[in-house]
């Protein structure tokens, strides 16, 4: 991305796909769907909930949301003793859900913030892992599910690709109802990773709240000079962030909805349901 002052837009959306995305060591990898021998064999496997380090662990190490967020659930894929997947859910962004599912009560949703296999995981896992996912939160009392993919590929000042776009084949495959694309929203792009700075992080920081201070030490761990003495939050963040980031302007994420509880027929999702996105083969990484 361009490091002057006009504002960036978004690289074209990807082209589209008969592939699934796997992870290995944030990087992204491409499995064909159809490809001999491919596909995949649930004998060995095993979902269950697992720790926030085990979790924290595995986003550090391989996916490129490499931060744990607020969450209610963690499920991990085990194929034997190793962990080759994850799924985190949580409360998402304020006033998401509500929106979404205004029947339910706030603990009868929840948002799949995080879901990642790692590459040597066959294709047409993920989906047996997500119906496993669901069976658990089903039990434990949620009605339903609310998920995003970020279909805009995206690149550092350096030209390196730092996310690659996906349009939530895995959710389309899992027979979910597609809601349409959020609003286009400005974010600050980080300079030295890519890495975006969402409105609500700055929020966060400003107003003081719990684990607000992560977003400090993000910014000092990009350049940003320290905070003087008495310096407000607000008056920092207006001081640094131009030296470390750009405006980047982003054009909204897909918006899936799962009906998974036992009232599913009786949930009411506010947005009316609109066509799968579609898009060709990929073209980075294909395997």
């Amino acid at each position: 991305m361009s490091t002057t002052g006009r504002v960036p837009l978004q690289l074209p959306l990807l082209p589209a796909s008969d592939f699934c995305q796997r992870w290995r060591e944030q990087r992204v990898v491409w499995r064909h769907r159809h490809a001999a021998g491919e596909t995949f064999v649930p004998h060995g496997y095993e979902v269950a909930p697992i720790g926030r380090p085990e979790t924290a662990d595995f986003l550090r190490d391989h996916h490129y949301l490499h931060k744990l967020p607020a969450n209610r659930f963690r499920f991990g894929l085990h194929r034997g003793a190793d962990l080759v997947g994850i799924a985190v859910l949580g409360p998402g962004m304020p006033h998401t859900l509500g929106a979404l599912f205004p029947d339910l009560e706030p603990a009868e949703s929840v948002v799949l913030d995080r879901f990642a296999l790692l590459d040597d995981v066959k294709a047409l896992g993920e989906t047996w892992f997500l119906a496993r996912v669901f069976a658990l939160l089903r039990s434990g009392g949620i009605e339903a599910v609310a998920t995003f993919s970020d279909p805009w590929p995206r690149r550092d000042r350096h030209g390196r690709s730092v996310h690659v776009g996906h349009i939530g084949t895995v959710f389309q495959a899992a027979s979910a109802i597609y809601t349409g694309l959020t609003a286009r929203e400005t974010f600050h792009q980080l300079h030295a990773t890519g890495e975006l700075v969402h409105r609500r992080a700055l929020s966060k920081f400003r107003n003081g709240e719990r684990s607000s201070r992560y977003l400090e030490r993000v910014l000092l761990g990009v350049g940003a000079p320290p905070r003087w003495p008495n310096e407000s939050p607000d008056a920092w963040l207006a001081r640094v962030l131009p030296l470390v980031s750009n405006p980047y302007v982003h054009g909204g994420n897909h918006r899936y909805a799962f009906l998974i509880g036992r009232h599913r027929r009786h949930v009411r999702v506010a947005t009316p349901a609109q066509p799968y996105p579609k898009q060709r083969t990929p073209s980075l990484g294909v395997r």
